[in-house]
């Protein structure tokens, strides 16, 4: 078996880390949500300071558009070279969602006797994937199971054929889709969108640092530009007026950054185990660090006792120091929790596996054959 090329996953670390900046941000933006009437410290943007406060939040509310795309660039990248989909894969997936989600559930429960928890709620909590708790992780998992036949589509058309394919789709979804979003598709279309970019570049393209490089100042530079259009409040359109409104999974410059930050690290190859290992827990950190108890009580009330034990310290400091925090002791947690659930896990998914197998064969015999 060949080596992971620790320079791709690294990548997936930084992505990681901005991604948790991101949600941070959400977290210090908000002042209230469905358990908290004020958020403890929220900061919105029309209350920050002129100058590095609000350029701050509104730089952080684009780390999550580009961290989720180079998500999707690097699974892309693997996915369209299978021609099989691995059921255990997808069970594992949907086992350690639903444990992590349902441990979470049973921790607030426990800690805050007083949160009213709805059925509704705990449906969610034992279904995540389904329920879409986690919008990434359903999109990964829906197009891990369309993925081979997308692959074989692909392989099936010429390179026009293919190249027509990915500027019709980037055209519509990430650029007219950004404005109508509504019409022009949602986070999955999107994932499927770049998937197609990606898949013609590993089918018929080349790695290229210098193009890497390039592609990194095109998308930087747009979102500069959107950056600078919200400070001086003068946006390209005025169905963008909203300060945040190309913050979306359609924003091109999102896919460009991450395109270019995918080729330049697959231009150069080390190996390092630890970096593996961390990345190799990306999904489980995800699922661990953005739970909906997470995100909507346990982060708001960390980041109240940081600020009221650090409020000598300025924002930029503390909302830096804070996401580091969490960053480090979510990746601690995700480790801690594959070394844990990694045999029951896998047991569940291999026996889930051989039931469904079972049943499908069962279903092909006497109704498909």
């Amino acid at each position: 078996m060949s080596k992971r090329n620790s320079s791709i996953e690294l990548l997936k670390i930084f992505a990681m880390l901005i991604i948790t900046i991101f949600h941070v941000t959400l977290t210090v933006n908000l002042t209230k949500n469905d358990y908290f009437s004020q958020l403890p410290w929220a900061l919105t943007y029309k209350k920050a300071q002129p100058g590095l406060e609000k350029m701050m939040i509104l730089i952080c509310r684009y780390l999550g558009i580009i961290g989720n795309h180079i998500f999707i660039v690097c699974s892309a990248w693997f996915l369209c070279r299978q021609d099989e989909t691995k059921p255990r894969k997808i069970a594992g997936l949907y086992f350690n969602a639903m444990i992590i989600s349902v441990a979470w559930l049973f921790a607030v429960s426990r800690l805050f006797p007083h949160v009213q928890i709805s059925e509704k709620t705990i449906i969610s909590c034992i279904f995540p994937v389904w329920k879409g708790e986690n919008w990434f992780i359903t999109c990964y998992v829906i197009v891990y199971f369309i993925h081979a036949g997308l692959n074989a589509m692909l392989k099936n058309i010429s390179k026009e054929q293919h190249a027509i394919a990915v500027i019709v789709s980037f055209f519509i979804y990430c650029i007219i889709g950004i404005i109508e979003q509504r019409y022009y598709g949602n986070n999955l279309v999107i994932f499927i969108t770049v998937y197609i970019l990606v898949a013609y570049i590993r089918y018929h393209g080349k790695v290229s640092v210098k193009k890497g490089f390039l592609l990194l100042l095109i998308g930087l530079g747009g979102m500069i530009i959107l950056v600078g259009q919200n400070v001086l409040k003068q946006p390209m359109l005025s169905k963008t007026r909203d300060v945040f409104y190309w913050a979306k999974e359609a924003n091109p410059f999102g896919v460009i950054v991450a395109l270019g930050l995918f080729e330049i690290a697959n231009g150069f190859e080390f190996h390092n185990r630890l970096i593996n290992l961390m990345s190799s827990v990306s999904i489980i950190y995800y699922l661990i660090h953005e739970n909906t108890w997470v995100r909507n009580i346990l982060r708001p009330l960390l980041w109240g006792y940081y600020s009221l034990h650090f409020e000598r310290w300025s924002f930029p400091v503390r909302f830096m120091t804070f996401s580091a925090a969490f960053f480090a002791v979510s990746m601690i947690a995700s480790l801690l929790y594959r070394l844990i659930t990694r045999r029951a896990v896998g047991f569940l998914s291999g026996l889930s596996c051989k039931v469904s197998g079972k049943l499908w064969r069962l279903l092909y015999r006497n109704l498909l054959e």
